[in-house]
């Protein structure tokens, strides 16, 4: 049984919540679980000759994408970093019991896994749903 669920999302990429939303909500439901969203910006270069604020603005524009992706009572964080770790620092901060995540279908059948989706999945200190986009 499942308390704490992280559905891992690309806001950018519809295909990695248009089906992991409502399994994930589901799976929620079904376990009595809590439900939260992630979602991971890429580290922001801070080159000397950007100005200071460049991509100040860019975790709250992904957050309120976010929001807006799962609605209302599901909470929502945003971090900046390399994806799979920071998908996986917010797991074992909060308590994570399954994470849930969508990977493409690869071209070839060798490639079952995005990178990201097979990190989490070798690196996670609990149960990983993946789900087929």
């Amino acid at each position: 049984m499942y308390t704490k669920i992280l559905l891992a999302v690309d806001y950018a990429e519809k295909a990695s919540w248009e089906h992991a939303l409502p399994l994930a909500v589901e799976e929620a439901r079904l376990h009595g679980a809590e439900l939260h969203a992630i979602s991971v910006v890429p580290e922001i270069l801070r080159l000397p000759n950007l100005p200071e604020n460049y991509g100040a603005g860019a975790l709250d524009h992904v957050a309120k994408k976010l929001e807006g992706i799962v609605g209302d009572g599901i909470p929502v964080t945003v971090r900046e970093g390399s994806v799979y770790r920071e998908i996986l620092k917010e797991a074992h901060a909060w308590g994570a019991d399954l994470i849930m995540m969508a990977s493409p279908k690869g071209d070839s059948p060798h490639f079952l896994l995005g990178p990201n989706a097979a990190r989490v999945v070798r690196h996670a200190n609990c149960s990983v749903q993946i789900v087929r986009a």
